[in-house]
């Protein structure tokens, strides 16, 4: 649903290589090919949606039925799913942000990948954190600004994590910025829409892994 902001623009003239800015690209491997494959990100884009849902649908990785176990690898195979739909994120971020902008819907974007994000840290799904570095400063911002809003410390909310030479331009920062500052009661009521469902994920889980963030 994201990516069908920019869906459109996202073409193989003008997007001819799955990356996230100049230092960060991706090819496609899904276990069937020899080697990874360099494809344009719809393309990427187009596989990866297809590969998930193939993933979603398989009975043995996600039973249906009560009393069926999972597979003894389900854990590192989420974290696979969850590793690869960062990389949407980020070649939005990097590659289609000024559109997301003009169509007013950042508010939206930035809510999205806030909520995944929690989903990320509270269940360790990207354990690896050099595949966070394409958009390391943008998740710094986004967990600062909740550590001030709800008085929390900052390695409570989310580990901040020095930045690298490849982030965000100082363009989509400052676009950043300006956004978590602006008063928008629609994304404030969204944001707190995902912390709750976030909540209760981790309520699920055990009532030790609630996360500590005020639920309005």
């Amino acid at each position: 649903m994201v990516y069908g902001i920019v869906a459109e623009s996202c073409t193989h003239a003008g997007c001819p290589v799955m990356c996230a800015g100049p230092n960060y690209e991706y090819a496609w491997a899904d276990g069937l090919n020899t080697r990874p494959m360099a494809v344009s990100a719809p393309q990427y884009v187009g596989f990866l949606m297809r590969w998930v849902q193939g993933q979603l649908d398989d009975e043995r990785l996600f039973p249906t039925q009560p009393g069926i176990p999972f597979l003894p690898d389900f854990y590192s195979r989420v974290q696979t799913i969850f590793r690869r739909l960062f990389r949407v994120y980020a070649h939005i971020y990097h590659s289609h942000l000024e559109l997301v902008v003009a169509l007013g819907a950042e508010p939206h974007l930035n809510t999205c990948f806030k909520h995944f994000m929690y989903l990320v840290r509270e269940f360790d799904l990207i354990p690896n954190p050099k595949e966070l570095e394409p958009l390391q400063t943008l998740i710094n911002q986004l967990f600062h600004h909740d550590a001030i809003k709800y008085n929390t410390p900052l390695g409570v909310t989310m580990a901040i994590v020095p930045e690298t030479t490849a982030n965000l331009s100082s363009v989509q920062a400052a676009t950043m910025t300006a956004n978590e500052s602006r008063p928008n009661a629609l994304a404030a009521d969204q944001l707190d829409a995902s912390l709750r469902a976030t909540n209760g994920i981790a309520s699920a889980r055990g009532r030790g892994g609630v996360l500590p963030v005020p639920i309005l």
